[in-house]
């Protein structure tokens, strides 16, 4: 059905979630009695999944507790995807091009699908993706190439003629060792480092590139 796969990332690609991850985390920390952490403390922690994120935000609970953090994140996040959080600038323009050239559009997430899905539906309600990947739908999650390798087999697409954007080195990783081109959102807030040409200052960068 589709010849060519535009697959990105969630959080710090499409969606500044920073606020939104930080708020419900410090959410948590409040249901223990904890004072909240800045955003510059947690975002180190992001990106490698929220049990990897739930054991270093809240240390002081110890790897006992984990699983009851990551429970209470996802009911906060499901219950409310908005705290501080925004679209970046051009993503909705980018998608609508996209969606103009009858390509697939994906995300390959390490936040569960489903409140995946519920962060999209609050902030592009509009748009139709065509796969939503979180941890849970594929046998490995990012930066193993199976999370990009089962995106492209659902969608019936060769890793050639696919794109992926993302905004950490854990979707670096994973492009390249599932042998797609990968471009780095530079305006996110992972920290991703690739040559200039395979870097995006914003958004619609990615137009040009291609």
């Amino acid at each position: 059905m589709y010849s060519f796969a535009y697959i990105f990332d969630l959080d710090g690609t499409l969606i500044d979630s920073l606020g939104d991850i930080c708020g419900h985390m410090n959410h948590v920390r409040r249901d223990f009695g904890l004072a909240e952490r800045s955003q510059e403390e947690l975002v180190p922690f992001i990106g490698h999944g929220v049990d990897y994120l739930a054991g270093n935000a809240i240390p002081e609970l110890g790897p006992e507790k984990v699983d009851e953090i990551v429970t209470r994140f996802r009911d906060y996040y499901r219950s409310e995807p908005h705290v501080h959080g925004a679209i970046y600038p051009g993503v909705r323009e980018l998608l609508s091009e996209i969606q103009s050239r009858r390509a697939a559009i994906a995300v390959a997430t390490n936040k569960a699908s489903d409140v995946a899905e519920v962060a999209l539906k609050h902030y592009l309600p509009e748009f139709n993706f065509q796969y939503i990947a979180g941890p849970d739908r594929v046998s490995h999650r990012k930066p193993h190439r199976a999370h990009l390798d089962e995106v492209l087999s659902k969608l019936g697409i060769q890793a050639q003629n696919a794109v992926f954007v993302g905004d950490h080195d854990v979707d670096q990783q994973c492009a390249e060792a599932a042998g797609v081109r990968f471009f780095g959102a530079g305006y996110g807030f992972g920290g991703v480092q690739v040559e200039p040409k395979f870097m995006l200052s914003k958004p619609l960068d990615l137009l040009e590139k291609i």
